[in-house]
């Protein structure tokens, strides 16, 4: 009897000739294996890359006329580069920091000295020349066909800005003097487009909010080796605030002397360099 049960014990124990048998790979599922753990690889190395210092790297390294440096890099698979706290500035008298900027560029373009794409920069600053303003939401799009590191006569594209608003440290030319405070300095609302054609540009049509006047600007230009010595030849048309004689007296009298109307539109050229524009009636 025991002998029995030993046996049928040793039989329950003994597993079935099907769960013996080797378990087998087909090809396909090897090769889905060996993708999978070099995808998973590369992922994790990816991840784990320092691209805040590959990519200040490769700026420094690849790019001589134009710095660009930050005390923070962001950078996702399907977003733009964030820089923060960021100094951009060329040996051309062009330099733009900010608090943070969105870069939506073409990398490889950028890296062969060619500048497609768009800026966008929360709050910012603009020093060219003599020229310093600020900058508020402003969004730049810049597309051109040659290198940057050509003189500024040879370059071909577009660079279009809109701003929700821009404040100059000073105005230019006739302007620099005029009794204005500074934050009737503010221009509100620009979109501003400039087309450049290998020692020309051309400025269409642009629409400007000002506390004092709304303004449109229109014209054309020579471009010199340096923006500040570039001729400009445009038209600009002044709207006057219902209020400006309230607002600003001294600049009610001035309009009024150039041949401003109350309710009506005043109309000049702008001409000279543009880091010395004069008035032309």
């Amino acid at each position: 009897m025991e002998q029995t049960e030993q046996i049928e014990q040793k039989e329950e124990e003994t597993p079935p000739e099907e769960e013996l048998k080797e378990v087998r790979i087909t090809t396909t599922q090897k090769f889905i294996l060996i993708f999978v753990g070099v995808f998973s690889f590369l992922v994790f190395t990816l991840l784990l890359l320092p691209y805040s210092a590959l990519i200040r790297y490769a700026l420094l390294t690849f790019i001589k006329e134009i710095k660009i440096d930050y005390v923070e890099l962001k950078l996702g698979i399907f977003s733009p580069i964030v820089l923060k706290d960021f100094y951009i500035t060329n040996e051309k008298n062009f330099t733009l920091t900010g608090d943070e900027a969105q870069l939506k560029l073409n990398i490889w373009k950028l890296l062969g000295k060619k500048i497609q794409g768009n800026l966008l920069v929360q709050n910012g600053q603009i020093k060219i020349e003599n020229i310093e303003l600020n900058l508020k939401n402003a969004r730049i799009q810049a597309l051109f066909e040659n290198s940057f590191d050509e003189p500024l006569n040879q370059w071909k594209g577009s660079i279009e800005a809109k701003t929700r608003e821009i404040q100059f440290k000073e105005l230019m030319g006739q302007f620099k003097n005029l009794p204005i405070p500074d934050e009737q300095k503010v221009f509100r609302n620009v979109n501003l487009q400039i087309k450049m054609d290998k020692g020309s540009f051309s400025i269409p049509k642009s629409n400007i909010d000002n506390p004092l006047f709304k303004i449109s600007l229109q014209g054309s230009g020579n471009l010199a080796n340096d923006l500040a010595n570039s001729i400009i030849d445009a038209r600009i048309c002044l709207n006057p605030n219902p209020n400006l004689e309230e607002i600003n007296p001294s600049i009610y009298g001035f309009y009024l002397t150039l041949g401003g109307s109350m309710g009506g539109e005043w109309c000049a050229k702008i001409q000279g360099t543009i880091s010395n524009p004069k008035l032309q009636n």
